[in-house]
């Protein structure tokens, strides 16, 4: 809902990764590299704005891509290429927000739009929770409830609600 300039996101729903769901992760699937950053930020930006409804960059573009350099620097930046050939755009792309020894946050989590709907993100996702399961043992993200496709998608990697964030924007 938005009134004077908020919006309230008030279900969110706290997943936490229960047993897995038997989905094969996609070899694709592969820590971004450095010279993955000219793809790798125009799919964050679009995930971003996806999200929030407005660019990442009308705010300052130089710490934005600033923040995607230092999350694929740091090895918590994952992507399907997809075609390998002209270095397109990336067919799907996961960040990993929070990491400790306890537990880990995925975050931003995006599908290009002519990938989506094929079955393609529960496997890109299964990749990414194995990866992320050999560094934590609790695998966690959250979500807008009104999100059934991700909802779908994160429910057979195996994921569960835990309970409900609510989010205020302005």
């Amino acid at each position: 809902s938005t009134s004077s300039g908020w919006s309230v996101r008030p279900d969110q729903p706290l997943l936490v990764l229960g047993a897995a769901g038997g989905i094969d992760p996609n070899p694709s699937v592969v820590q971004a590299q450095p010279r993955d950053f000219a793809r790798v930020l125009p799919a964050s930006a679009a995930m971003f704005e996806e999200e929030l409804g407005f660019s990442p960059f009308a705010g300052g573009a130089a710490q934005y891509r600033d923040r995607v350099e230092r999350l694929i620097q740091a090895g918590r930046v994952f992507i399907d290429p997809g075609p390998r050939d002209a270095g397109g755009p990336l067919r799907f792309k996961a960040d990993i927000g929070l990491l400790s020894s306890r537990c880990a946050q995925i975050q931003g989590v995006w599908m290009a739009p002519a990938a989506r709907g094929r079955g393609l993100a529960a496997s890109a996702m299964a990749a990414v929770v194995d990866y992320v399961r050999l560094q934590a043992p609790v695998v966690s993200l959250y979500v807008n409830a009104y999100n059934t496709p991700a909802l779908r998608t994160y429910g057979r990697v195996g994921f569960e609600r835990r309970g409900t964030f609510a989010t205020v924007l302005y």
